[in-house]
């Protein structure tokens, strides 16, 4: 009979089979999110590649040996602007999931893995509600740029633009929900609370032969 799923293979909010299914459905729905946005980052990067270099190259001919070649055409502009804009956010989301987001370690480093739990609690919190405040101004922030006739009828135009930011702040915010779900189902339930889940950075399960019990290393040959 096979072992229940201790949440390290795979890494990545992949949880044990005795946490609550609302919390295992949450963590599930932040690993398919994570995912797109995966798929987000190659896409835009390919676009803003292919893009770039179609107009490069259109542009040369245009202004030199074939003159009967047109420009690339002024959606290409916005499409690359956006595409830098997508890049970014699509990153920090994932950066977010996979915990690799801007923190401070030298307080955590030094408490117990309680205590380290309690505080990257209090700290998620905080960055929830810092997203929740972004994502609030970003909104009213597309609203007057849609008021100023921010909608131009391009694919991307400055409306789109704004609601980037409002989409990016959100998936940032989901991210920090589920991981504050799962830090709360440790400390309340009294669990014993995985080396690789609780160690900085590393939700993405990657590095969880640095934490492995050393009677789980293979046996090395004289």
């Amino acid at each position: 009979m096979a072992a229940p799923h201790d949440g390290r293979r795979g890494g990545g909010h992949h949880l044990p089979d005795d946490f609550p299914a609302f919390v295992r459905l949450l963590a599930a729905a932040s690993r398919g999110l994570a995912v797109l946005e995966g798929v987000a980052i190659g896409v835009s990067l390919s676009a803003l590649i292919l893009v770039a270099l179609w107009q490069s190259v259109a542009r040369t001919l245009h202004m030199g040996i074939l003159p009967s070649v047109p420009p690339a055409p002024d959606w290409t502009n916005g499409l690359l602007r956006h595409a830098v804009f997508i890049i970014g956010f699509t990153g920090a989301m994932f950066a977010t999931y996979t915990a690799r987001h801007l923190r401070v370690d030298a307080v955590t480093r030094l408490a117990g893995i309680r205590a380290r739990l309690a505080l990257r609690i209090a700290g998620t919190l905080g960055a929830v509600a810092v997203c929740g405040a972004i994502g609030y101004w970003a909104w009213l922030f597309r609203a007057s740029v849609m008021d100023e006739g921010g909608q131009g009828g391009q694919v991307f135009d400055a409306g789109r633009g704004a609601l980037i930011l409002v989409v990016g702040v959100a998936c940032m915010a989901f991210h920090f929900l589920v991981q504050l779900c799962i830090d709360v189902t440790y400390l309340v339930g009294r669990r014993e609370v995985p080396a690789w889940w609780i160690a900085e950075a590393t939700h993405g399960g990657e590095v969880e032969v640095l934490y492995q019990d050393k009677t789980d290393a293979p046996e090395m040959s004289p």
